[in-house]
Parts: C-alpha cells; structure tokens; sequence
C-alpha cells in the first residue's frame, strides 16, 4: 500500500473548534430564551453540518417547528461566521504531522462536511486513486465517507468522538497521536 494522499477531516481531527460552535450556539439559544448548553454537550451536536448542531441544540418542540429551525439556523451561521475563530486551536502535534507529510512529498488536503462527489473531485484533482488515499477523521461520518469513496480510513481519538465509538462503527485504523499516522504510511502499523 502506497498512500499519495491524506485528506484530513477539519474540525475534531485538525482544529479544536468545539469551544466556538458552542460559543456561538449559545448566543443563538441566549437570544431565543432557550436554555444554554454546557461546550461537552457539544461534542454530541456535531457531526452532519451546523443545521443539525441546531436542530440538536434547540429544546426538542422548538426544533420540530421548520420555520423557528431555518430562522435559529440563519442566526447560528451569521454568529458563528463573525466568531469562528472563538478559541480555536489546532490540536497538539498536527503542526509536526503536517511538516512530515510534506517533507515525505505526500499531498494533502482538508474535506469537511462534503459528499462522496467531491470526495472523488478531490482524488481526481490530486491525481490519486482511493486506493492511494487515506481520509483521517474524528467521527464516524468521516468513517462513511471514507469507505463511500473507496479510501483507507484513520479515525482518531483525540477529536469530537470516544475511542469507543468509533470501534463500533468498525475503524480501520484507530490513531492516539498525530504523528502515529506516519506509521500506518510507512507500513508500521497493522493493516485493518
């Protein structure tokens, strides 16, 4: 196996940005009257994009009500495009991944939120094969994705999801560090 390409989940695999969703949802929930959630309750909101973190924060009447969920949905996009970056960091060790992946000549790219058509854009685009691509994520929606397009699979464990969660979704690769994922790349690590 000859990876050419890593594609990198964003948020929860490169970025901590867990602390300004909640941040801006709760502003969003703040100026509705709803009860705010504490930033953890977070982790479990996020997953399939900023409608269904909304959906997921809102009380559960208030979210079956179309109007009231597209309405929260539009302020939570505007709050969190003026304060995405409300203490954001990357992760530990993702600066020296992404050193080592360039000094090995590896492409890399970021994919989040999409689908398994632009997943394959991506390949297509880095002139790689899924066969060649390994896509590294914190959640099992990257898991999905990354078996729909054909790609080898990293989940790790640092990110939005429990290590346990992940080995119920049936990971490839299960990745405790950044730099542990040159050891799957240089063939040092068991093969799923």
């Amino acid at each position: 196996m000859e990876i050419k390409l890593v594609i990198f989940d964003l948020d929860g695999t490169l970025v901590d940005s867990l602390p300004g969703l909640a941040h801006a949802m709760n502003l969003v929930l703040a100026e509705e009257g709803y009860p705010l959630h504490p930033e953890e309750s977070y982790r479990h909101f996020v997953g399939h994009g900023i409608k269904n973190l909304v959906f997921k924060a809102l009380p559960e009447e208030a979210a079956r009500e179309e109007a009231l969920l597209e309405a929260c949905h539009g302020k939570m996009l505007g709050t969190y495009g003026r304060d995405w970056d409300h203490a954001l960091r990357l992760y530990e060790g993702i600066p020296s991944l992404l050193d080592a992946l360039k000094e090995r000549g590896i492409r890399m790219a970021v994919n989040t939120n999409k689908d398994q058509a632009i997943t394959r854009k991506i390949m297509e685009t880095a002139g790689t094969q899924p066969e060649e691509t390994l896509y590294v994520g914190d959640t099992l929606v990257d898991v999905e994705t990354a078996r729909n397009s054909g790609a080898f699979c990293a989940a790790v464990t640092w990110g939005f999801r429990t290590r346990e969660e992940l080995e119920e979704g049936g990971v490839g690769w299960m990745v405790d560090r950044p730099l542990e994922l040159l050891e799957i790349l240089e063939g040092r690590k068991k093969t799923p």
